[in-house]
């Protein structure tokens, strides 16, 4: 109701979510929410931003065909689909990890550990598009892709963050 008061007031709204999934995935879930779409001008997700960022990136600092492993819930690929990236089953074959979210309520920070442990070892950088370190989940509160990604940072791997409170989706936005 406020986001309808705040439009008809003619207020240009612009919605920030850190999801790791692409912005029309997350006007669908509004939608299907219950929010007016002509409610507000979009959504930027940290996954949209993310599908902005490396699309500069490759041919640049990341080599265009990169190996990438994405790591999300629901089988998500949706910020490095249609882009010059080779997907990879596992961290072990990748250059580039893209952590969009967490699987808390079925795997352990232990076995996120022993996944990860040799893309960290080789330096493999990271980029989590959902930093948040906790999530609601039906089985109640689970650690986030933000925990995950400190945890991998601390086991040495280079992590890269886009999302709020993080510069990146600000700028996008």
């Amino acid at each position: 109701a406020a986001l309808h008061r705040l439009a008809r007031l003619g207020k240009p709204i612009l919605l920030l979510s850190n999801s790791g999934k692409r912005a029309a995935q997350n006007e669908h879930r509004l939608s299907n929410l219950g929010f007016d779409r002509r409610d507000y001008l979009g959504v930027m997700s940290s996954g949209e931003a993310a599908f902005s960022a490396l699309s500069r990136r490759i041919g640049q600092e990341i080599p265009m065909g990169a190996k990438v492993w994405t790591h999300s819930r629901d089988a998500d690929r949706s910020a490095t689909q249609g882009l010059n990236l080779t997907a990879v089953e596992t961290p072990d074959d990748a250059d580039l990890l893209l952590l969009a979210g967490s699987q808390g309520d079925q795997h352990t920070m232990a076995d996120y550990v022993t996944l990860l442990a040799k893309a960290a070892a080789r330096q493999v950088p990271m980029i989590c598009t959902n930093p948040d370190l906790e999530m609601l989940t039906p089985q109640g509160i689970c650690f986030g892709a933000g925990a995950i990604a400190a945890r991998y940072a601390q086991m040495g791997g280079p992590v890269d963050y886009i999302g709020k409170p993080y510069p990146l989706i600000y700028t996008e936005a």
